[in-house]
């Protein structure tokens, strides 16, 4: 027993010799490329939420923009992944008006694989809204 004990004792002063630390930067590059511009329209009850999943290819910036409501109306967007229970697990929330720039800023996917932007009602809505929404994405 007290043999193992000196082997492992002697592994362990060898590799507490060594330097595996590393100068560079550990974190993750996002690879620019291509964007891919998805646009989603539904309608959205008082109190109800529409989703829609999407494909992303690779890590890189993701741009959420509510281009349309009729009636003019601000709603909640939010970006996140697929659930389980076919929710979308948000991530990212924000309330915005019908506009043409990214409304998610700053939005980052450092994963590849299926992703859901998600329209929702907040306080106030009394009608149904019928919107469109665009996902750019790498």
């Amino acid at each position: 027993m007290r043999g193992m004990f000196l082997v492992a004792l002697a592994l362990a002063l060898t590799g507490a010799g060594c330097d595996n630390s590393s100068s560079g930067d550990t974190t993750p590059t996002t690879i620019p490329g291509p964007q891919t511009t998805e646009t989603f329209s539904g309608m959205v009850d008082p109190g109800g939420i529409d989703i829609h999943n999407f494909t992303i290819m690779q890590p890189g910036e993701i741009d959420v923009v509510l281009t349309a409501t009729d009636p003019p109306f601000v709603m909640g967007v939010g970006l996140g992944t697929p659930s389980a229970s076919s929710t979308c697990a948000l991530q990212l929330t924000g309330n915005a008006q019908a506009g043409t720039t990214n409304q998610l800023q700053p939005a980052t996917a450092s994963f590849t694989g299926t992703a859901c932007v998600a329209v929702y009602a907040i306080v106030n809505q009394t009608a149904t809204v019928n919107y469109t929404v665009t996902v750019a994405h790498p």
